[in-house]
């Protein structure tokens, strides 16, 4: 029996950080409205953070005890997360036995080993998704085991060989000023001038926070307006034209206010402000892993969305420059009409590369059915 005859079983692992879960979310939300033969299960750690994106959508993934890098920490960490990942295996093992997924795809995170070492074993069909310009260390060893690896940008540093399919897109509509505004339960009436997203990624940087009170505080920016993305119950206004804003997983509406935004080089969020043409400063953590930001936001620059600035090495007047310069070339925002079938393309290439490994039903063991 081929797939298209029954209801294809899809394992999604995706975990770590938002960068990772948010792409594999949209993935399932176009699988949802194009493919509802597909019945798909996520995986995920065990950190809280990980938790609350899945919750915020409204799905209920499969927990593992996964909690980071057995690489990392002190020996008892170490220790404790190596014995987390051997238990994770067990778990997925038998969840696989008893469901029997058609195919698997990761999009990152350590939750992602226990799928792929249960799929290599099985020999189940499973893909890796990578999102950033340098491949993870989980991305290189499933490209040395064999597993296909599908590729956000053009260029992927660490492996030789994967296919660009682009970056899974939450779809959004794009509002007028006013109504976004509103919905972000502000009070007053939304300013006049230009407004200035400041995002931290999905753990909230503090740094972010003092960066754009800095900026706020600036001659040139008195009657700029500046929204910081932050972990608070409600909207708090920090000084005249700051207001730090609860933390959200729905940015449609920051998105439609933002002439310009101040962001980390997260992957999923520079496609995102690439494919909604929103100018950016890109401000890379550059303690992440493998310099993957760094790498990121240079990628970005290059292909001419934004510019690069440097914390700690750069000093705040030749931000003030940069935010200046974007905002002069006055680039227009795109809407939801103008841009349905682009935001629909990586997760049609993602799912033309599952679909052709599918030839048959294959279990846990490995035999054809």
């Amino acid at each position: 029996m081929g797939f298209q005859n029954k209801k294809l079983k899809l394992a999604i692992g995706a975990g770590g950080t938002g960068g990772h879960i948010i792409p594999a979310l949209a993935f399932a939300n176009w699988l949802r409205g194009n493919h509802p033969e597909v019945e798909f299960k996520f995986f995920c750690g065990a950190r809280n953070i990980e938790k609350e994106i899945y919750s915020a959508h409204s799905i209920e993934p499969e927990v593992l005890p996964i909690e980071g890098s057995p690489m990392w920490g002190n020996l008892f960490q170490r220790t404790s997360r190596l014995w987390r990942m051997i238990i994770s295996f067990g778990i997925v093992r038998n969840y696989f036995k008893k469901w029997k997924p058609d195919v698997v795809i990761t999009f990152g995170g350590y939750v992602s080993l226990p799928l792929l070492h249960v799929s290599f074993r099985a020999k189940i069909p499973a893909f890796v998704h990578e999102q950033n310009v340098i491949a993870g260390k989980v991305t290189k060893l499933a490209y040395k085991a064999g597993f296909e690896v599908l590729s956000g940008w053009e260029k992927l540093e660490g492996v030789k060989e994967y296919r660009y399919v682009g970056i899974p897109l939450r779809r959004f509509q794009c509002l007028p000023r006013w109504e976004a505004w509103h919905k972000l339960n502000m009070k007053d009436h939304p300013p006049s001038g230009p407004i200035v997203l400041s995002l931290g990624g999905s753990l909230f940087s503090e740094k972010m926070r003092t960066l754009a009170l800095k900026l706020a505080s600036r001659e040139s920016f008195k009657k700029w307006f500046f929204l910081v993305l932050g972990d608070v119950a409600h909207p708090n206004k920090l000084k005249e034209n700051v207001y730090l804003l609860p933390k959200t997983w729905e940015v449609g509406n920051l998105y439609s206010l933002a002439d310009i935004v101040i962001s980390r080089a997260g992957a999923s969020t520079l496609a995102e402000l690439s494919y909604w043409n929103i100018p950016a400063i890109v401000v890379p953590w550059l303690e992440a892993a493998d310099g993957h930001q760094l790498a990121n936001a240079k990628l970005f620059e290059e292909k001419g969305y934004g510019r690069i600035w440097l914390e700690g090495e750069e000093n705040i007047k030749s931000l003030e420059n940069k935010i200046l310069d974007l905002h002069s070339r006055r680039l227009k925002k795109k809407t939801t009409n103008t841009m349905a079938d682009l935001a629909d393309r990586p997760s049609e290439l993602v799912w033309e590369s599952l679909k052709r490994e599918l030839k048959g039903d294959v279990d846990i063991d490995g035999e054809q059915a």
